[in-house]
């Protein structure tokens, strides 16, 4: 409800002593009104960035949880790197030593079953 100032400061004129009474008691109410409702979209707008805020601080706090546990991620996965890389080498190294360990065994075995003969020309 929009107020009205020419009809309030013509409600305000004492001459008209009744007219004045209830023309008056009308705008206070009108005001308080007015008052009652800008308090009340005030409170409500008030609520909403309570509302917002609290929403804001859960997932900043949800965001931190998520940081933290994205970087116990990567230091378990550059561990699970090294450790795997660590492993592969062993694994060749252990092939190349079979190989050889195969190869020698094969040698050893041709030489003793022709004692005489060597197969190095």
């Amino acid at each position: 409800m929009a107020f009205d100032v020419g009809r309030f400061f013509r409600a305000c004129n004492p001459s008209k002593t009744l007219d004045y009474q209830r023309d008056r008691q009308y705008y206070i109410a009108a005001l308080v009104r007015q008052e009652y409702g800008l308090e009340q979209r005030l409170a409500t707008e008030q609520a909403q960035r309570q509302q917002a805020q609290r929403e804001r601080e859960t997932l900043a706090a949800a965001n931190q949880v998520l940081a933290d546990a994205n970087r116990a991620a990567t230091v378990k996965n550059r561990k699970a790197d090294r450790r795997l890389r660590l492993g592969t080498g062993a694994l060749a190294a252990m092939l190349v030593v079979a190989g050889g360990a195969g190869l020698w065994a094969r040698e050893a075995r041709q030489d003793n079953r022709h004692p005489g003969s060597s197969n190095r020309h």
